[in-house]
């Protein structure tokens, strides 16, 4: 029983005519009848009385009259939702991000998106890089932010790589090292750190930095807040490495001294699974995060997204 032969009968039952429904579907009187005695073959049964004058339903074909018109009513549906999705006047998607991500702003580019796309819902999850991309991969998430390359983030996550990110030490004002141009890793042997929690993927790239380094690190402190981080560090109390974006912040109250010889860079990108195919909905805000080009963003007055990308 296909759809084509439901919308065929259903023409012809209201109708009552091999005539008129012929001309209401477009198509010729004989395919009309062909696809009817079709449907009565397939289900054993007549659902029409044919007379010289006018075409009457029996018992089975009234049955099978209202069954067809709930499945066509659902089909149009379902069509419709669809045809909404592909133009986005509906909707959802959840999309995670990690704090912290100094050169993306995640609500601000939420918002912008929600300005040309206004009945679409997102759903923002903010946790460490472990816990999102375990959401992602159970299907939480449709898609998440990561300080990860796509190529670090496993064969069964595919994602775009946004930009790198720059690490730096950030410090007290009057620390010691506070009037230090660059900063060895080996710097940092024997002082204490605050540190991202477990989890994070700052704190990943930190720890894989230092132990390439030969470095042990002190870490005395802990938090995935980036204020809470920032601010002890900003009271001497520890060193952290920071992305530099949140170290020159006016309200920092830090100096941020990058690493040298070589800079320390962490990517981030933007993931989602491997071999599924996206929601119209998360591919649009996929495409709309790519084509902004994720230069440090702000959100203006109007709720458009300023960015050097735009200047």
């Amino acid at each position: 029983m296909e759809l084509r032969q439901l919308r065929t009968f259903e023409a012809v039952a209201r109708h009552r005519s091999f005539t008129r429904a012929s001309e209401e579907l477009m198509v010729a009187q004989p395919a009309v009848s062909q696809q009817v005695r079709r449907l009565e073959r397939e289900l054993g049964v007549d659902l029409l009385r044919r007379t010289s004058r006018q075409v009457a339903l029996t018992h089975p074909g009234e049955v099978l009259l209202a069954g067809a018109r709930r499945v066509l009513a659902e089909a149009a549906s379902v069509a419709d939702e669809l045809d909404a999705l592909r133009g986005l006047r509906a909707g959802r998607f959840a999309v995670g991000a990690m704090p912290p991500m100094a050169r993306l702003d995640v609500p601000s580019l939420i918002a912008a998106f929600h300005v040309a796309h206004p009945t679409v819902a997102v759903r923002l999850d903010e946790d460490t890089a472990a816990s999102a991309l375990a959401m992602l991969r159970r299907g939480d998430l449709d898609l998440s932010f990561a300080f990860l390359g796509p190529d670090q983030a496993g064969s069964d996550l595919d994602g775009t790589k946004l930009l790198d990110e720059e690490l730096v030490a950030a410090v007290a004002p009057d620390h010691p090292l506070g009037r230090r141009r660059r900063l060895p890793l080996t710097a940092l042997e024997g002082e204490t750190l605050v540190a991202f929690k477990g989890g994070s993927a700052l704190r990943a790239a930190g720890d894989a930095a230092l132990a390439a380094a030969g470095v042990a690190p002190r870490i005395a402190f802990e938090s995935n807040e980036l204020l809470t981080v920032r601010a002890i560090a900003a009271r001497g109390l520890a060193v952290a490495i920071l992305p530099r974006g949140y170290v020159e912040a006016p309200e920092a109250n830090v100096v941020g001294i990058p690493f040298g010889p070589r800079r320390l860079r962490q990517p981030l990108s933007l993931l989602w699974r491997a071999g599924e195919r996206l929601s119209p909905a998360a591919a649009a805000f996929r495409d709309f995060v790519v084509g902004v080009g994720l230069r440090p963003t702000t959100l203006t007055q109007t709720g458009s997204l300023s960015s050097d990308a735009h200047r």
